[in-house]
């Protein structure tokens, strides 16, 4: 199922049908009733809600996405079973929050980096941030819980300097948040930093191996 791209950015493996057509994705069945729109969808054989565009089709797909059972973490290896150029970044925990949500699309740092493609979203212990938590109105009880975790994946397509800010501006697609985090992890001061010691690496292990449960899409362009 080929790739589509909405408002320039790209969204999960979803794509228009002749009308009529049925498609089944992630547990979800997707009828066209109009030519060239994902219209409708069915979960268990009842129709639930009507889809008037794209985006909607993606929302309802990544929710379905989430719900795939996740892996249970027996005999982690301590060598890496993911690529090396997997890295991370760790942010405080309201903002690692949003971004693993993929409401958080750009991450603002002093200097611009040459690293593009995964990394995992790691929520750090500091609590210099909370006042986010109350601004954006978000789960206080679930940012406690994820402290300390790698909670998420996304993708940095790119980075470049403002020069009327003062800053750099990673540019970050194709967030996706973990079911369960993955707990005391501790992170790094650089802003895509990698595994080094053996409990990281088994750490990163997990991560790896959730991403590839849930058939991450840009796991496809890693040979």
């Amino acid at each position: 199922m080929p790739e589509m791209t909405i408002g320039g950015k790209l969204r999960w493996n979803i794509q228009t049908m002749p009308q009529g057509r049925i498609c089944n994705l992630y547990g979800i069945g997707i009828r066209c009733q109009i030519p060239g729109r994902l219209y409708q969808l069915t979960i268990d054989g009842k129709l639930q809600n009507r889809l008037h565009s794209l985006d909607e089709a993606s929302a309802e797909i990544y929710k379905a996405r989430m719900g795939i059972e996740r892996p249970i973490y027996d005999n982690i290896p301590n060598t890496p079973i993911y690529p090396d150029t997997l890295r991370a970044m760790s942010l405080h925990a309201p903002w690692a929050y949003m971004m693993a949500k993929g409401w958080k699309e750009e991450e603002y740092r002093s200097k611009t980096t040459k690293f593009r493609g995964i990394f995992l979203i790691h929520a750090s212990q500091s609590k210099h941030s909370d006042s986010v938590i109350e601004e954006y109105g978000l789960p206080k009880s679930e940012i406690e819980s994820i402290r300390s975790s790698i909670i998420g994946a996304a993708c940095c397509t790119g980075s470049y300097y403002a020069q009327d800010g003062g800053y750099a501006i990673h540019d970050i697609e194709q967030a996706v948040f973990f079911s369960k985090p993955i707990e005391g992890v501790s992170g790094k001061i650089q802003q895509f930093w990698e595994a080094k010691d053996t409990a990281t690496i088994r750490a990163f292990n997990k991560a790896w191996m959730q991403l590839k449960a849930m058939e991450y899409g840009p796991l496809e362009d890693i040979a």
